[in-house]
């Protein structure tokens, strides 16, 4: 439907809108075109589009149902987002993981993540103490979701004709196991950080290879300039979410010290490969169109109607089943339809009564790459530590394997204090060590209070709005509107760079 709208323009009127925007109301159809009861209390009617219509007696009712309809309707997929949370999607595709692209994911989960099952619960119960308001609120909705993920799995196991298991369970030999707090971590996790739709910064070693190749063919005065010209920042033509100009420290536009920029020697940067296989098939993956998010909003005084107007196209890739998953949900204090992600229970994109609102992937720098010298830690291996504030820490190795169909994945995670090892190279001909900090690292649920309040229709005015977004750490771009206001915020937890700090190379990270 959405998509045709292109094509149907110009010479749209409004009679027309109803053949690209099916009702969205939130209420349950008068008519649904099946009922299901998952316990008492839970009510779920489906509409003519297949979108179910949860509702609950209490708010722990809502989130079972919300959990019983992602079953339901993504299970299989949820599956995959919840071993691509944890760098175990090799694991989950078996000898498909080179079609699906497994490898990838799993790579980049290492590199900027590498979580293990005990920090995923540590995310947990760190998301509880940084936010004591609604922290358990969160905690709460999550554990009602699993046991309506469970509780739909224990009725399809039951049914002797399997025809409520995907059917890809069998075609492929994949044990379906049982859902779990940390499950609804890793999917927050496959979406916002390998995915990648709330990452954005960290390639200043990039730049600095960039920097030092053209320097070293051109000459130094000529190659900064040509660097200058095709590093991405501030690209006076560039397309921009909203044109007004707004003060972030630690912009280009600082004065740089060059004592704290730590150029890498031309040629002597060797990235790491954390993730290796060993034996087993290979396919050829299948080539995914690309796409971009888009949104729009027209004013009040704009609008036929005389209200402000939203309309929200995020892509997230062009496959079915989709990542996203249309629900409305009711009861409880929850009133809300929209698009949540597969293995998670809040509406993310979507309207209450009092306002609508939706995103696009924001981008913006809340990563920086750190160089670090090498050093020999006491008691420890040559070059098995780095220098940080005078004393030499070791460096954190984890080694983890598994098997992928007939073939063997080693994990191999490697962190300094600051964060995930990327590579080794050369500075000025001394061995160092290059890792990323990012300032949403082992952080990704501390958002979902966020959308509690959102969901919960308690963002009514534009600065509610702004209030409840300033608590996401992701880098979005929110559109909102209610009956009367448009509002944009940009969303992320960014870094406050030391002084003399180049946001364009990478730093030293000795402390």
């Amino acid at each position: 439907m959405y998509r045709d709208l292109i094509l149907a323009a110009p010479g749209l009127a409004e009679p027309d809108l109803a053949r690209f925007f099916k009702d969205a109301s939130i209420g349950a159809p008068a008519a649904p075109e099946r009922v299901e009861t998952p316990r008492p209390g839970v009510t779920v009617a489906r509409d003519a589009f297949g979108v179910p219509h949860v509702t609950g007696a209490t708010r722990g009712d809502v989130f079972v149902g919300a959990g019983w309809v992602t079953a339901e309707d993504r299970l299989f997929l949820a599956d995959a987002l919840r071993n691509m949370g944890r760098g175990r999607f090799t694991q989950f595709a078996g000898d498909l993981r080179d079609v699906l692209g497994a490898v990838g994911f799993d790579r980049t989960y290492a590199a900027v993540a590498g979580y293990s099952e005990e920090e995923l619960e540590l995310q947990i119960n760190q998301g509880i103490e940084r936010n004591p308001v609604l922290g358990q609120t969160v905690l709460d909705d999550a554990t009602a979701f699993v046991a309506g993920v469970n509780a739909y799995i224990a009725e399809a196991r039951a049914d002797p004709t399997k025809a409520k298991l995907p059917a890809e369970y069998g075609l492929l030999h994949i044990p379906l196991q049982d859902w779990k707090l940390t499950d609804v971590v890793a999917c927050t996790i496959s979406f916002t950080t390998v995915i990648g739709f709330g990452n954005g910064g960290g390639g200043e070693h990039l730049n600095a290879l960039l920097l030092g190749a053209l320097e070293q063919r051109f000459g130094e005065k000529r190659g900064r300039l040509l660097w200058t010209d095709l590093r991405s920042a501030e690209d006076p033509e560039a397309p921009v979410s909203t044109r007004r100009r707004f003060l972030y420290p630690g912009g280009s536009a600082r004065q740089v010290d060059p004592a704290a920029v730590a150029l890498l020697d031309p040629g002597s940067f060797a990235a790491a490969h954390p993730v290796a296989i060993t034996g087993g098939a290979t396919a050829t993956a299948t080539p995914v169109p690309r796409g971009m998010s888009n949104w729009l909003a027209v004013t009040g005084r704009k609008a036929a109607g005389g209200a402000p107007i939203l309309v929200g196209g995020p892509q997230v890739g062009y496959f079915a089943p989709e990542v996203l998953l249309e629900v409305a949900l009711d009861g409880g204090g929850v009133n809300v339809r929209g698009a949540l992600v597969a293995g998670t229970p809040y509406v993310v994109l979507g309207h209450t009564p009092d306002y609508a609102f939706t995103a696009t992937a924001g981008g913006s720098d809340l990563a920086d790459v750190r160089v670090e010298r090498l050093c020999t830690p006491p008691g420890g291996a040559a070059d098995s530590g780095t220098l940080y504030r005078g004393e030499c820490r070791s460096l954190s190795r984890r080694v983890d394997t598994w098997t992928s169909g007939t073939a063997t994945v080693t994990a191999t995670i490697e962190r300094t204090v600051h964060g995930p090892v990327l590579g080794r190279a050369m500075v000025d001909g001394q061995p160092v060590v290059v890792a990323v900090e990012r300032s949403s690292f082992n952080r990704e649920v501390e958002s979902a209070g966020a959308f509690v309040q959102l969901n919960d229709d308690l963002a009514t005015t534009p600065a509610a709005f702004r209030d409840v977004m300033a608590s996401v750490n992701s880098t979005l771009n929110w559109l909102y509107v209610n009956r009367t206001d448009v509002a944009y915020f940009h969303s992320g937890l960014y870094p406050v760079r030391a002084e003399g700090v180049d946001p364009d190379l990478p730093s030293w990270g000795t402390g």
